[in-house]
């Protein structure tokens, strides 16, 4: 039997002490439903936001926002535009196959990526695996990054 040799000092003590306090303070915050919806929809702007936007998309975080809950467009950034309706409907999806707890399949995994290419269209195919090479292009030359090609994973 495992027997970790440590003592508790009254620094540590205090530590957990103070741990315990805020966790108090944050269950008694009054987050309603409201202020959580809200808090859930602007995690979801920002993951739309910023999850394209290392892909090379050019929208701004306030043009994703206002694209979204407007349906205002951006003349010149369709192709960035169709990119978030496509990653928005895979969100939409996995919400959903999250509030049934449904355990995903290769094919539930292949239709997300279906709707991520899609552009925002639902009546997809999920769609077969990658067989080549991406590439990750410099937002300003427009050349291939090399150097994140040169680096090791």
């Amino acid at each position: 039997m495992f027997k970790p040799i440590y003592s508790i000092t009254p620094q540590i003590t205090q530590l957990l002490i103070d741990i315990e306090l805020t966790k108090q303070e944050i269950q008694n915050l009054p987050i309603t439903p409201t202020v959580l919806a809200s808090l859930r929809e602007s995690a979801r702007l920002q993951t739309l936001h910023y999850s394209t936007y290392i892909e090379g998309n050019r929208l701004t975080l306030d043009q994703v926002e206002e694209f979204i809950e407007t349906g205002s467009t951006f003349p010149a950034r369709k192709r960035d535009e169709k990119e978030i309706l496509g990653y928005y409907a895979a969100l939409e999806k996995i919400k959903a196959f999250s509030s049934i707890h449904k355990k995903l399949t290769e094919k539930d995994i292949q239709y997300i990526h279906a709707l991520v290419m899609g552009g925002g269209k639902t009546n997809i195919k999920p769609t077969p695996y990658r067989d080549g090479q991406n590439a990750i292009y410099d937002n300003n030359t427009k050349k291939i990054d090399t150097f994140h090609l040169k680096q090791k994973i």
